[in-house]
C-alpha cells in the first residue's frame, strides 16, 4: 500500500494494559502474551512476511476469544485487518473492521469503534470508493480522534487528507495534513518516518495547486526527516518528487535531484524508486526533445516493472509512451506495433478504460500517418466509444450525487416548510391576540412576518421545482448519452461486420485473381505453343514453297539446258550444223537460272523486308530487261510506301508477279515507253504498269500460264489483279495487295 501503519508493538502493549478496564480476568501473563503476539505480527507485516504475520495475529485472536477478552479480541481483529490491508485483500479488511466495530459497540468503547471505522475507511479509499470513504473518516475523527491526539489520530487525519485530495479537494487535504503534522510534533516529535510521510503528502498537495515554492519547501523538510530516520528509499522518493516540481522552472535542479533520486534508490536497492527515477528521467528528456534518451530510460523502467508485474495499468501506459517515442523517432513499423501490442495486452489484464481510450487514440494517429486510413478510422471509433463511456460513468455518478443532494434538500425543505407552517400558525395566533388587545403596531409586525414567511415558503417551493427540472434534465441527458453510446456500439459492430465481409471479399478476390492468373498463364503457354506450331508449319510451308519454286523456276531451265547441251553435242558429232544458237540459248538459260536462284535467296533473306529494298531489286531487273530493248522506263514510288514491310511470302510472290509483267512487256508488247507506279491506296499497296505497245486480245486462248499465275498469286496474297488491253493501244496491269 506504500505506507507504514502505526499499530506498533507498544500499541498492542497499550491495549493490553488498557484492557484491564474491560476484563477483570486479564492477568499479567495474558497481557504479556497478547502484546508479544501482536508485536511479532506487526514486525512480520513490516518485513513483508504476511504468512507469519497472519499466523501470530490468528493466535492472538484465538487466545483472546478463548479467554473471553472482548477488548483484546477486537484489537487482534484490527491487527489482522491491517495485514490484509497491506496485501490489498480489501473485502477481508471490511469484514474484520465490521466485526471489530460490533465488539466495540457491545462494550460501548469509542476507541475501538473509531479504529474500526478508520480501518473501514482505508479499505474503501484504497478500493477506489473515495467518496464513500469520506463520511467514514469524518465519523471516526469526530467521535474519537479529534479529542484524543495520538499517532493513530495523526494517521487518521493524514489518510483523510489523502482521500480529500483524491476527491479533488486540495485545500481541505492540506488542512487535514497540517493537523496530522501538528499532532505528530505534539505526541512524538521523534517519529521522523511518519513526519516525513506527512510532509511529503503536504508537498504533493501544494504541487497539485501549482504552488511550487511551498511544494518544494515541504518536500525538502520531508527529506530532512527521512534522512534522520535513515530511510534512503523514501529519500529517493522525495528527490524524485522535487525533480518533477522543478520541471519548467530550473532544468539544472531537475537534473540534480533526479541524479540524487537514482543514486539513493540504487543504494537502497528499492526497485520502486528506481523505476520511478527512470520514468521521471524519461519525462525530463521528452520535455527536452531528446526522444532517444527518453526511450532508453522508459526501457530501463520497463525491466523493473515487468519483473515485479504488480501494476499492469502502469506497464501498459509505459509501453504506450515507448510506442509514442518510437513513432516520433520514425522507428520501423514492427518495433512500433510491438510496443502498441504490449500496451494493449497488459491493459487487457485490468481493463483500464482511460488506458484503452488513450491507446486507441494513439493507434489512430499512427495509422493515419502511415496512410492506412481504414485502420485509423476503426481505432478512432474505439477511442470515441471508450471516451464517451468514461463521460457517461461520470455523468451517472454526478446524477446520483445530485439525486442524493436533492433528496436531502427536499427533506430539509419539508422540515423547514413544517416549521414555517408552525410559525405561521403561531404568528396568526399572536396576530389575533394583538388585534384583541388593539395593538395595531404589533399586528403590522406580525402581518409582515407572516408575509415574509409566506414568501420564503414560496421561494423554497420554487427552488424545489427548479431542482426537479434540473434533475429531469440531467436524466434526459444521461438517457440521450446512453442511446448515443448504444448507437456508437451498434455502428462499431456493423463496421466490424463490414470489415470482415470486406476482408472475405478481398480474400476471395485475391483467390479469383490468382486462379485467373494461373488460367491466363496456362492459356498464354498454350498460345505460345500453338504459335510456335504455326510458325513451324509456316516454316515448313516456306520450305515447301522454296522447293517448289526451285523445282519450277530452276528445274525446268536446267532441264532445257541439258537438252540443248545434248543437241549441241549431237550436232558437233554429226552434220557439222552451226551450234552457236544452241550455245546462246544455254548461256541465256544459265543466266536466267542464276537470276531465279538469286531472287529466291533474296526473298528468303529477312533483311529485305522493306518495300524500299524491293524497289532496288525492281530497278536492277528493269535495267537488265527493258533498257537493252531501248524501252523508256518511268518508275514512280511514293515516299510513304518505301518504309512499309512485306512478309517473306509477300516479297517472293510480288517479285514473281513483277517479273512476269516486265517479261511479258519485254517479249510481246513491242513498247517504246513503260510507266510503272508503286502507290499507297489507303492501307493497301497498289502496283501498276502501263505500256504503249501493240496490246493483245484478252479473250484469246493461250498456251502459256503467265497471266493465270498473276491472277492466282494476287488472290493467294488476298489481293486482286486487273488487266486491261486494247490492240494497238497498249496494256495496263493493276495489282492491289493488302498490308502485311
Amino acid at each position: 500500500m506504500g505506507r507504514v501503519f502505526l499499530f506498533c508493538w507498544f500499541c498492542g502493549l497499550g491495549l493490553g494494559l488498557a484492557g484491564k478496564a474491560y476484563s477483570q480476568s486479564l492477568t499479567q501473563s495474558d497481557s504479556l502474551r497478547l502484546s508479544s503476539l501482536l508485536q511479532k505480527a506487526d514486525q512480520f507485516m513490516i518485513s513483508g512476511d504476511f504468512i507469519q504475520a497472519h499466523s501470530f495475529a490468528d493466535e492472538a485472536v484465538a487466545f483472546a476469544r478463548q479467554k473471553g477478552l472482548t477488548f483484546h479480541h477486537a484489537a487482534a481483529l484490527l491487527k489482522k485487518g491491517e495485514i490484509f490491508l497491506e496485501e490489498d485483500q480489501l473485502d477481508q479488511v471490511e469484514t474484520l473492521a465490521k466485526e471489530a466495530h460490533s465488539l466495540g459497540q457491545e462494550m460501548a468503547n469509542a476507541e475501538l469503534m473509531a479504529k474500526a471505522e478508520l480501518l473501514h475507511a482505508q479499505a474503501l479509499m484504497y478500493g477506489g470508493q473515495v467518496k464513500e470513504s469520506l463520511p467514514v473518516f469524518e465519523q471516526a475523527i469526530e467521535k474519537y480522534f479529534k479529542s484524543h491526539p495520538s499517532e493513530e489520530a495523526a494517521l487518521a487525519y493524514n489518510d483523510y487528507g489523502y482521500a480529500l485530495g483524491l476527491n479533488g479537494e486540495p485545500e481541505k487535504q492540506i488542512n487535514n495534513l497540517i493537523i496530522s503534522k501538528e499532532i505528530l510534533e505534539q505526541v512524538n516529535p521523534e517519529n521522523f518516518a511518519e513526519l516525513g510521510v506527512t510532509l511529503n503528502n503536504i508537498s504533493i498537495a501544494y504541487y497539485s495547486l501549482r504552488d511550487m515554492p511551498k511544494a518544494i519547501a515541504y518536500a525538502l523538510q520531508s527529506i530532512g526527516y527521512r534522512e534522520k530516520a535513515g530511510d534512503k528509499a523514501k529519500m529517493a522518493l522525495g528527490y524524485c518528487n522535487i525533480s518533477q516540481f522543478y520541471r519548467g522552472i530550473d532544468q539544472g535542479k531537475v537534473e540534480e535531484y533526479l541524479s540524487l533520486c537514482a543514486q539513493l534508490a540504487e543504494e537502497a536497492g528499492d526497485q520502486d524508486r528506481m523505476s520511478q527515477a527512470y520514468i521521471t528521467s524519461a519525462l525530463l528528456y521528452s520535455d527536452q526533445g531528446d526522444r532517444e534518451k527518453a526511450l532508453e530510460y522508459e526501457q530501463k523502467a520497463m525491466v523493473i516493472l515487468q519483473k515485479k508485474g504488480q501494476d499492469p495499468a502502469m506497464i501498459s501506459r509505459r509501453f504506450l509512451s515507448m510506442a509514442m517515442h518510437a513513432v516520433a523517432l520514425e522507428k520501423d513499423s514492427l518495433t512500433v506495433m510491438n510496443y502498441f501490442n504490449q500496451s494493449l495486452a497488459y491493459n487487457q489484464r485490468n481493463l483500464n478504460k482511460a488506458n484503452f481510450r488513450d491507446l486507441y487514440q494513439q493507434l489512430a494517429f499512427y495509422f493515419r500517418s502511415q496512410g492506412r486510413y481504414r485502420q485509423a478510422y476503426d481505432y478512432i471509433n474505439l477511442h470515441t466509444l471508450y471516451r464517451d463511456s468514461i463521460i457517461q460513468e461520470n455523468t451517472l455518478s454526478n446524477i446520483a450525487e445530485l439525486e442524493k443532494k436533492f433528496e436531502t434538500e427536499k427533506k430539509d425543505n419539508e422540515i423547514l416548510r413544517l416549521l414555517n407552517q408552525d410559525q405561521l400558525k403561531e404568528l396568526e395566533i399572536e396576530k389575533q391576540k394583538a388585534l384583541l388587545s388593539q395593538n395595531l403596531l404589533e399586528v403590522g409586525r406580525k402581518e409582515q412576518a407572516i408575509t415574509l414567511l409566506t414568501q420564503n415558503q414560496e421561494l423554497n417551493q420554487l427552488r424545489i421545482q427548479q431542482q426537479n427540472e434540473e434533475l429531469l434534465k440531467q436524466g434526459l441527458l444521461a438517457t440521450t448519452k446512453e442511446q448515443e453510446l448504444a448507437l456508437a456500439a451498434k455502428e462499431s459492430e456493423i463496421q466490424e461486420r463490414q470489415l470482415q465481409e470486406s476482408r472475405l471479399f478481398r480474400n476471395l478476390s485475391f483467390l479469383a485473381f490468382g486462379i485467373l492468373v494461373l488460367i491466363g498463364y496456362f492459356l498464354f503457354n498454350r498460345y505460345k505453343l500453338q504459335r510456335k506450331l504455326k510458325e513451324q508449319e509456316a516454316l515448313l510451308a516456306i520450305r515447301g514453297d522454296i522447293a517448289k519454286d526451285l523445282h519450277d523456276e530452276i528445274g525446268s531451265i536446267l532441264t532445257s539446258i541439258k537438252i540443248l547441251s545434248e543437241v549441241s553435242a549431237k550436232k558437233m558429232a554429226g552434220t557439222q550444223e552451226p551450234i552457236r544458237p544452241y550455245l546462246h540459248q544455254i548461256t541465256a538459260q544459265s543466266v536466267e537460272a542464276q537470276q531465279g536462284m538469286s531472287d529466291i535467296v533474296w526473298a528468303v533473306n529477312p533483311e529485305n523486308d522493306k518495300i524500299g529494298d524491293l524497289v532496288v531489286r525492281m530497278r536492277e531487273y528493269l535495267v537488265k530487261t527493258l533498257e537493252p530493248k531501248d524501252i523508256q522506263i518511268q518508275l514512280l514510288v511514293e515516299e510513304q510506301v518505301v518504309q512499309k514491310k512485306l512478309t517473306m511470302n509477300q516479297r517472293r510472290d510480288f517479285l514473281m508477279m513483277f517479273k512476269e509483267v516486265i517479261n511479258n512487256i519485254a517479249k510481246h508488247a513491242e513498247a517504246k515507253k513503260v510507266s510503272i507506279q508503286l502507290l499507297a491506296k489507303g492501307q493497301d499497296l497498289l502496283f501498276s504498269t502501263k505500256d504503249d505497245g501493240i496490246g493483245f486480245d484478252l479473250s484469246a486462248s493461250r498456251s502459256s500460264s503467265g497471266l493465270k499465275n498473276l491472277y492466282s498469286r494476287a488472290k493467294a496474297m488476298g489481293g486482286t489483279c486487273t488487266i486491261s488491253s486494247v490492240i494497238g493501244s497498249g496494256t495496263e496491269v493493276q495489282i492491289l495487295l493488302p498490308p502485311a
